[in-house]
């Protein structure tokens, strides 16, 4: 297990590549060469192989670790550039919506409109990309370290702002899943807003005025009083 204490209140952006970086050369040697280790058990040296099978973090350790941006109009790091994302007006965020499209194509709820936005699905779920589709995404990428020189010029509709250093792996391209959110945050948000918002808990409640208005907007043909 590897432990870091990262001091301030800021991220480290790209620049975690730097730390990084002295994990890859280890685990280049655990896959091509492996390691001397003494069986206590048996009473003699074998060679120790490893790999590393996915990384696991919060949301924002995500987008450090793979790249991948996490906020934006491409900022589903399951969809990638097949995201549908709308910007509320109101509320100044960009929402991910029409997940009717990962129902079957003839289900009812696709058909209907005055529940979402005015118009049918007819749209299908994004299928997964492989290791070696999304490889060739990030392989032309200039990685440069540094939070106040990489950032600024990067188009919004590109899906990763950098070429991680865990593509230096020589199976990194073969594994499906390469990292993920951890349990304990996704529980803990989704939960919190779900019942904060049905519960009108004050503070943890969704349905805010800017929210209705945002409703409004969306759904014009809906009776949502602000």
């Amino acid at each position: 297990m590897m432990s870091m204490i990262i001091q301030g209140p800021k991220q480290p952006g790209n620049d975690i590549d730097t730390y990084l970086q002295l994990l890859v050369d280890e685990l280049e040697t655990l896959w091509t060469d492996g390691v001397k280790c003494w069986d206590a058990f048996k009473k003699e040296v074998f060679d120790l192989y490893a790999m590393l099978v996915q990384t696991i973090h919060d949301l924002p350790a995500f987008g450090n670790t793979s790249g991948q941006k996490t906020k934006g109009i491409v900022g589903c790091v399951t969809c990638m550039d097949q995201t549908a994302s709308r910007y509320l007006t109101h509320s100044r965020k960009t929402v991910y919506m029409r997940h009717y499209r990962f129902l079957p194509k003839g289900h009812t709820y696709r058909k209907r409109k005055t529940q979402v936005d005015g118009t049918r699905e007819k749209d299908v779920a994004p299928r997964h990309k492989s290791g070696t589709a999304v490889f060739r995404m990030v392989k032309d990428l200039k990685i440069v370290l540094g939070k106040h020189k990489s950032m600024a010029k990067i188009d919004k509709e590109q899906v990763f702002k950098k070429k991680s250093v865990f593509w230096q792996l020589p199976y990194w391209q073969d594994l499906d899943v390469r990292h993920s959110i951890d349990v304990m945050h996704v529980e803990k948000n989704v939960c919190e807003s779900i019942l904060g918002t049905l519960l009108k808990i004050k503070g943890k409640t969704k349905d805010g005025y800017k929210a209705r208005l945002d409703m409004q907007v969306i759904r014009p043909d809906s009776k949502i009083e602000p």
